[in-house]
């Protein structure tokens, strides 16, 4: 039991920094909109203003890693 403990106190502070990663990156980029679904897919948008992304209908996958995480 202690050590699904310390599995979970692992996983809160991942997800601490995924929160402070993500915001300074949403302060930087603020016409990217994040989103997710109780599947677990998650994908941004991005507005009309950057179209030379070249991505289909302003979507773009996210990375992790470079590993596309969607």
């Amino acid at each position: 039991m202690n050590d699904l403990h310390k599995a979970d106190k692992e996983k809160v502070k991942q997800l601490k920094q995924f929160q402070k990663a993500l915001m300074k990156l949403s302060q930087k980029y603020p016409d990217v909109m994040v989103f997710g679904n109780m599947d677990g897919d998650v994908k941004a948008y991005v507005s009309v203003s950057f179209p030379s992304l070249g991505c289909k209908d302003n979507i773009v996958k996210l990375t992790h890693e470079g590993k596309v995480i969607q």
